[in-house]
């Protein structure tokens, strides 16, 4: 499975940059909107936290980990569903600041920034969930074959092996 272990890393790569920004762009716009301790609203990034652990572990093995593949996708699958979301119910409040400040823009486009790596990132999986499939496959043919193999053997003994 070592020709999956670039992507892989690019996926752990990019957790780390994802929760980086996400904690960055959480702090920039909670200091626009109060003075005040952060640390509070800070806290609903560490949910996020999971993904790159859960990367980091299908990095380092991943037969081992390969069952929460599927659920790190799923996980993916929220964040950009409840990225839409946001955009679609905050619309109005965006329009209202078109003639926005350099930070607002900051924040709009990092929060893009981060759905689309989402998608990305989801896109990764699928090709590890299909890649491990097939995979697993063609381990499967090879496997009853060595086992046709090894029946054929049984029936046709070659010269020398037990016999008359």
């Amino acid at each position: 499975m070592n020709i999956y272990r670039p992507l892989r890393e690019g996926l752990f790569v990019y957790e780390i940059l994802r929760i980086v920004v996400l904690v960055n762009l959480l702090t920039v716009f909670l200091s626009r909107m109060e003075e005040g301790n952060l640390f509070p609203y800070l806290v609903y990034t560490v949910p996020n936290a999971l993904f790159p652990l859960m990367a980091l572990f299908m990095w380092i093995n991943i037969e081992r980990y390969r069952p929460y593949i599927s659920l790190y996708a799923a996980g993916k699958i929220i964040a950009v569903v409840s990225f839409l979301a946001w955009f679609i119910l905050s619309l109005d409040t965006i329009k209202a600041f078109v003639p926005a400040s350099r930070a607002e823009l900051i924040l709009l486009g990092g929060a893009f920034l981060l759905a689309a790596g989402d998608i990305l990132s989801i896109a990764g999986e699928c090709v590890l969930i299909f890649g491990l499939k097939r995979f697993d496959a063609e381990n499967k043919r090879i496997a009853d074959m060595r086992a046709g193999v090894i029946a054929d053997s049984k029936e046709y003994p070659v010269s020398g092996q037990g016999g008359v």
